[in-house]
């Protein structure tokens, strides 16, 4: 039983991500395999509890396996009561079925999931078979802030590493028990996408989605009227959280030690607080994007943003304004992103990787729309990721111009970093005052086209760009090599802020930087993937 002692070794979610990877690392698995319906029949009981039947036409075609497994996750996706509880679901099978007949079955159960692996471990078959799994789900329901109840399930779960071509899922119940309040979505986790739901003649509510690619799921929510239906709520005790309360409490004085270490060390040279000083260029080696990082720690949508300003101006990427049309008539401004030089070539780590947010693959002469990659859930995730290393690497290359120390535990700020912070406070002070303002300073410079391009993304980064842009209103310049405005052919300044901030917010959500779960409810704010239920499964 080589599938159950793989289910007991890993903790589920790495176990269905390795599925998923090595499924499709191989196309001929995926391309032998697929799902041709999966119909889950849901049954809303007065006790709370729901009876599901799961239907599920696989086609193995001329590939040999002794069967399927399913796994279905135990998560609920309401919070507990109570700090020291965690909310959690029961499942109980109770047939399960192949072409019709009793099929022989395993279960395996952890705090993850129920895994039913089906099949005759002797046996081999080929071709399209039905497989029926009927089970009881106990504590699925939910309460909403409106006073009504709702299930919220994952119908088909999101690991399955083969294409499901139509997902159904029926919800019914005796009496008035279902409310006029439905919604589904369908794709990759944490996709928002509808799916088709309409309730029939009979009042039952039916949810269709066809072609989900391995990966992708069905999850569906709909409104119950708790005065018919008691929703049953199973708690069970965190022992693991005070286990580790334990040893933290045995641990404490020592921490309490070192952080008194940790704080004076941090703090070695900082310097009293001084007055700004208007600066009228930036700090030397501190490049836009490091400048919000060596300030605040941070790397947020700006920081990028004013990575890629910098990057463009640099040869390294063409920004055009294009237009996007909503319901035929609404225009949106979108942008058009093209790679122009081998990411290998900018003169640090970070470089490449910032350009990697956009250009996964790296080919010189790659367009992407920026509402592309806002759309695309898995994208954001994936560069939600990177975006931990680039920092670390931002902090690792200002450590090389002294911006930062190593000692045993941390990176702390040199003297020669607090010089730059108080100098870069400066120089935002001189971007961001009007130009009525300007007079006392002294000995600023003339401004020019030049000055305004090669501060821009500094002013994006500090978040005065509005304010900069104010400044050059009266100066006709003319669009750059690396900016396409479409039909406008010179720079407005006036229309630059207003850009810039739909540019910073494209990439703010491209980039990851932006990128956050959501809630459950069938008022529209559910996603793929949410809810209770879910897993997943594959043959064996």
């Amino acid at each position: 039983m080589k599938v159950m002692k793989l289910h007991k070794v890993l903790p589920h979610k790495l176990l269905t991500a390795l599925c998923i990877v090595f499924f499709l690392c191989v196309p001929g698995l995926v391309a032998a395999e697929e799902i041709e319906s999966f119909e889950s029949v849901i049954e809303i009981q007065k006790d709370g509890s729901f009876v599901v039947t799961e239907t599920i036409l696989y086609d193995f075609q001329t590939e040999q396996r002794h069967g399927i497994v399913r796994d279905i996750a135990h998560r609920h996706p309401q919070d507990a009561t109570a700090w020291h509880t965690f909310r959690t679901i029961e499942l109980s099978v109770e047939s399960v079925l192949r072409d019709g007949v009793p099929e022989p079955f395993a279960l395996d159960k952890d705090k993850y999931a129920t895994y039913v692996k089906i099949g005759h471990p002797d046996k081999t078959i080929a071709g399209e078979h039905t497989y029926e799994i009927r089970y009881v789900v106990q504590g699925g329901l939910s309460y909403l802030d409106t006073g009504v109840a709702e299930i919220y399930w994952n119908t088909t779960g999101n690991n399955w590493p083969v294409v499901i071509k139509k997902a159904t899922t029926v919800v019914h119940a005796q009496d008035a028990v279902l409310l006029d309040e439905y919604d589904c979505y369908q794709g990759d986790v944490q996709s928002t996408v509808r799916c088709e739901a309409l309730k029939d003649a009979s009042g039952q509510t039916v949810f269709t989605a066809e072609n989900l690619a391995p990966g992708a799921g069905l999850t569906i929510a709909q409104t119950v009227n708790p005065e018919l239906v008691q929703v049953q709520i199973i708690e069970k005790f965190r022992w693991g959280f005070f286990v580790g309360l334990g040893t933290f409490t045995l641990l404490l004085g020592f921490l309490i030690w070192f952080i008194r270490v940790v704080y004076k060390n941090t703090t070695l040279h900082k310097p009293a607080k001084r007055p700004v000083v208007a600066q009228y260029e930036p700090y030397l080696d501190v490049l836009p994007m490091q400048t919000g990082v060596l300030i605040d720690g941070r790397l947020d949508g700006r920081d990028i943003t004013a990575g890629f300003l910098h990057l463009a101006q640099n040869g390294f990427i063409k920004i055009k304004k294009t237009n996007k049309k909503v319901l035929f008539f609404i225009e949106l401004d979108d942008y058009e992103v093209t790679l122009l030089r081998n990411p290998s070539e900018t003169a640090s780590a970070f470089g490449t990787h910032i350009l990697s947010l956009l250009f996964p693959v790296g080919a010189v002469g790659t367009h992407v729309k920026l509402s592309y990659i806002k759309q695309s859930t898995s994208r954001q995730k994936a560069n939600y990721k990177k975006l931990q290393s680039l920092k670390k690497d931002i902090k690792a290359d200002l450590g090389e111009h002294g911006f930062y120390e190593s000692t045993l535990f941390f990176w702390r700020k040199t003297k020669k970093g607090y010089d730059a912070i108080w100098h870069l406070k400066g120089f935002k002070e001189f971007l961001k005052v009007t130009d009525t303002e300007r007079f006392k300073f002294h000995n600023a410079p003339a401004k020019s086209p030049e000055q305004f391009m090669e501060f821009l993304p500094y002013a994006v980064a500090f978040g005065v760009e509005k304010q900069w842009a104010e400044v050059f209103k009266d100066i006709v310049i003319e669009n750059p090599d690396w900016y396409d405005g479409g039909d406008v052919h010179a720079f407005s300044v006036a229309s630059a802020a207003h850009s810039l901030s739909a540019l910073s917010t494209a990439i703010n959500a491209a980039s990851g930087s932006g990128y956050s779960s959501s809630s459950s409810a069938s008022g529209g704010g559910g996603f793929s993937g949410g809810g209770g239920g879910g897993g997943g499964g594959g043959s064996w």
